[in-house]
């Protein structure tokens, strides 16, 4: 691990010497000539920039896998990523903010709080801003200028670790053009919600660039006590540029830049309403969250580079670097005992009624004496995520047989730098004005993993059967160290390996019909500075069921067992924990997660229209299966009985989607329905359980092709405006977004 500089270094420059040496070739330029001119298609190479192969590879997939392109995502124009993956069975959604900034997705049960129980990857490199250090994942790319979506689940995750448990999610960016060519596309909508996206890129014989520039904002549908806006400004922007052999060479070669810068400007917050406030006004926002705020900065360099030596075998090795740093100040609570959580929660209670006044401003905070001193928390952070990965691709024929074998190697670092601190306000007026005292640290330690994973798995053919089988493993090192005033460079080492096997199986048993099954571990590593007495997260998952595709109509049903020998929870500042918790986690001990995912789709057509429907349903059935005692919030603190349900996880959802197609013209409708969820396990904790309704948001899109390069188009998402609690965690009642509606024009160059 030491040596990881070098390594980079060394891969980097051989990189680069491998493409000049090909490209510097001397090919046969009157072959050359007479190929290009003959040739009826000269479309450059490249690797695919699907890890799933495409729609048809997963037709015979043996285990979940899940495409979503760019023809499904331009359908209702989201920005928001939560509405997108509605469309696939088995995602647990807890939304946040009503606008997709920071995603909470689970897989099958797993805790979807922010995203941390997944593999969440950028063109297939891990995203997140510290993976292994810090996986809850606080910086989430713009959904908006994404071209497609991968979802994995079942044995063809563990491809993707570190956390295997949930599965993994990969966003693919736009490529380079095949032809010099761009787009824009400019929406307005509701509480001056704008998106400006656009893109433009060329491309010559062994050459190529792009730019992408997206910059999304709104004043924000809540309504602060203040009368300050409650939205936010984010920006992004990517370029890409390559270089390639020529593509009659015997090795074929590409190299690939890709350099990306995004910010964020947001008036986030945790605090919600009290149960009486929301069914008030839901979209309310207390006087004493006026200072919540978030400032963001994002960067990305990756150097890729692709080698194929023939039809059946190539390598491709990527080289990245992301460095992440946000503040993000909020009302931590008072200068008190009482929690903000139990305030909000019990707001009626004698004393907490006096807490309410001053957090709406209604009294000031010399009213209640120290006590009413609201506490404004500074949480500065930088992350930083790096690394090498190299894939090789082969696909020999071994004794008649078509084989798919593929090796991965990965070289990873990524530390998280926290430096918090609290400022003390009060309330007065209605306004928040500092109390002139000093700002006081609270936290301020780093940590850090060194990581080395391998996998190999080989996927083959045998008749109407297709196996795969394969393994992860991951060699695990992490520190932390604090660098407080009080204990300075005290630090904790941690140390694991783990080994993930897995493997799936799926028979054609007719030409339409196919059954498929899969075993395999699940896995989410000990985070850094923890006790000795906090175990990994590990389970042992099973899928079965069918596929069907015939004509226009396809089909596919799985179920899915999950059994974990421990569960395994963390502390956040979104979950309710204290300053002094942060990143802290709990076992959880046994588990058992099983479902149904199902979905269906048909397109029919009449006269010259067309008619796509598309269904899907998810049940989910989410326990503990083991008694013990809980002091992590996100479960509930108290104690927890085998057969309490997983909070937050709904037993059923659905969505459908429907609408119609000419050749100018389309309407699309999509239903999502969303079950209830616990917010915290029984009713015996600290704070009782309380159930979060069930909901159902319709959003509607329709767009007219004024000519081939000019499309206008509106939608209305929530167009029923339903009213819905996304989260009682961590201090009171979310809503989810209002009605929205938005008018747009994309054109293209």
């Amino acid at each position: 691990m030491k040596n990881k500089p070098l390594i980079i270094a060394i891969f980097a420059q051989s990189l680069i010497w491998l493409s000049v040496n090909v490209l510097a070739e001397n090919t046969d330029q009157d072959e050359l000539s007479s190929s290009s001119s003959s040739s009826p298609d000269n479309t450059l190479k490249r690797e695919d920039i699907y890890i799933t192969g495409g729609a048809e590879e997963i037709k015979k997939q043996p285990g979940s896998a899940h495409l979503i392109d760019t023809k499904e995502i331009e359908k209702f124009e989201y920005t928001d990523i939560n509405r997108v993956l509605t469309q696939i069975p088995g995602v647990n959604i807890q939304e946040e903010e009503g606008y997709g900034l920071r995603p909470n997705i689970g897989l099958r049960g797993a805790h979807p709080h922010r995203s941390r129980k997944i593999a969440l990857m950028e063109d297939g490199i891990l995203i997140g801003p510290a993976p292994y250090s810090a996986p809850a994942a606080y910086y989430f790319p713009m959904f908006a200028k994404m071209e497609g979506i991968e979802v994995f689940k079942g044995p063809a995750a563990i491809k993707y670790g570190p956390n295997t448990v949930g599965g993994a999610v990969n966003l693919v960016t736009r490529s380079i053009p095949e032809e010099n060519k761009g787009r824009l596309n400019i929406a307005y909508g509701e509480d001056k919600f704008s998106k400006v996206h656009g893109y433009y890129g060329q491309r010559g014989d062994q050459w190529g660039w792009m730019i992408d520039g997206l910059n999304l904002q709104s004043d924000g549908f809540k309504e602060l006590d203040t009368g300050n806006d409650t939205g936010f400004n984010k920006n992004d922007v990517t370029f890409k540029g390559l270089v390639n052999s020529d593509i009659y060479a015997d090795i074929y070669q590409q190299l690939e830049l890709k350099i990306q810068y995004s910010d964020e400007d947001s008036d986030s917050t945790y605090t919600g309403l009290t149960e009486d406030d929301f069914n008030e006004n839901p979209y309310r926002r207390y006087a004493g969250s006026d200072r919540d705020h978030m400032d963001a900065k994002h960067t990305q360099y990756m150097l890729s580079h692709y080698i194929e030596f023939d039809p059946t075998f190539s390598f491709t090795t990527k080289i990245y670097r992301n460095e992440f740093e946000r503040l993000w100040s909020k009302l931590n609570g008072f200068n008190s005992t009482t929690s903000l959580t139990d305030i909000l929660a019990n707001p009626n209670t004698p004393d907490n009624v006096e807490f309410m006044k001053v957090l709406k401003g209604e009294t000031n905070s010399v009213d209640l004496g120290p006590d009413g001193t609201l506490i404004i928390g500074n949480n500065d952070r930088e992350y930083l995520s790096q690394g090498v990965q190299f894939i090789a691709h082969w696909e020999p024929l071994i004794l008649g047989a078509p084989n798919e074998f593929e090796f991965g190697l990965r070289f990873h670092n990524d530390q998280i730098k926290r430096n918090h601190s609290e400022d003390k306000f009060l309330m007065s007026s209605g306004e928040l004005v500092s109390d002139g005292s000093a700002t006081l640290a609270t936290t301020v330690n780093k940590d850090s993993t060194d990581a080395v994973a391998i996998h190999v798995q080989d996927k083959v053919e045998i008749g109407d059967w297709t196996v795969s089988g394969g393994a992860r493993v991951e060699f695990i090192d992490s520190k932390r160290e604090d660098r407080s005033a009080t204990n300075p460079q005290a630090s904790i080492e941690n140390s694991d390996t783990v080994v993930i096997p897995g493997g799936g199986v799926f028979y054609q048993l007719t030409t339409e019909f196919g059954l498929l099954g899969g075993v395999y571990k699940g896995f989410t590593p000990v985070g850094p500075g923890q006790s000795s007495d906090i175990e990994p997260e590990e389970s042992v998952n099973y899928e079965a069921g069918f596929r069907y595709y015939q004509g226009a109509f396809n089909t596919e049903m799985i179920g899915f067992y999950n059994d974990y020998s421990n569960i395994k929870g963390v502390c956040t500042f979104s979950s309710g924990c204290d300053e002094a918790d942060i990143d802290k986690e709990f076992n959880g001990g046994e588990a058992e997660i099983k479902g149904v995912e199902f979905s269906a789709g048909y397109q029919f057509e009449l006269a010259s229209l067309s008619f796509p429907i598309k269904f899907n349903y998810t049940f989910t059935d989410a326990i503990f299966a083991s008694d013990f005692g809980s002091s992590n919030p996100d479960w509930g603190i108290g104690d927890i009985k085998s057969d309490d349900h997983l909070p937050y996880i709904p037993e059923h959802q659905f969505s459908f989607s429907t609408g119609i197609a000419a050749k100018k013209w389309r309407i699309d409708t999509v239903l999502k329905y969303v079950g209830e969820r616990n917010d915290t396990a029984n009713e015996n904790v600290e704070l009782p359980n309380r159930v979060i309704d069930s909901y159902t948001v319709v959003d509607l899109k329709g767009s007219y092709n004024i000519t081939q390069d000019m499309q206008v188009y509106t939608s209305i998402n929530n167009i029923l405006d339903e009213e819905y609690v996304t989260s009682l965690r961590p201090y009171g009642a979310r809503p989810g977004a209002p009605q929205l509606a938005q008018i747009g024009m994309k054109l293209s160059f």
